[in-house]
């Protein structure tokens, strides 16, 4: 298992082409972790955050959901809440900063109450964002 102290990672999918009369909706959720129980923590994500969402919204989207330091519940509730609230989105995008890890080909984000003691952990500590929109 490799660590990576600090991911961000940046995620965004398109549904398709936006009317020519009306401007496409763009929604954003931006996720940083900072406070970990059992991990160094950081001090960058929260700034990360802020200073994204900001440029967000001075690109007009119209949601820009911010949520700080989540536990492994709430990291893939807000996920799945997300995943349904923007299907109808012309452009939509993930925005995390925190620890992160790859293994195996797969890049994992670490919830603020993670316990990894080895790789067999990480399905049930970690979260994996799969996009299943079509470009």
């Amino acid at each position: 298992m490799r660590y990576v102290a600090t991911l961000f990672a940046m995620l965004f999918w398109f549904s398709g082409a936006a009317s020519f009369a009306q401007a496409p909706k763009r929604v954003a959720l931006v996720i940083a972790n900072s406070a970990y129980n059992d991990m160094s923590f950081l001090a960058n994500p929260r700034n990360d955050a802020d200073l994204i969402a900001r440029s967000l919204r001075n690109a007009n989207f119209e949601t820009v959901e911010v949520s700080l330091d989540l536990n492994f519940e709430n990291f893939n509730k807000l996920i799945r809440a997300f995943r349904l609230s923007s299907q109808n989105a012309d452009v939509a995008i993930i925005y995390y900063a925190g620890h992160g890890i790859e293994n195996g080909g797969k890049n994992w984000l670490i919830p603020v109450d993670a316990k990894l003691i080895n790789d067999f952990d990480l399905p049930f500590e970690a979260a994996i964002i799969y996009l299943t929109k079509h470009l």
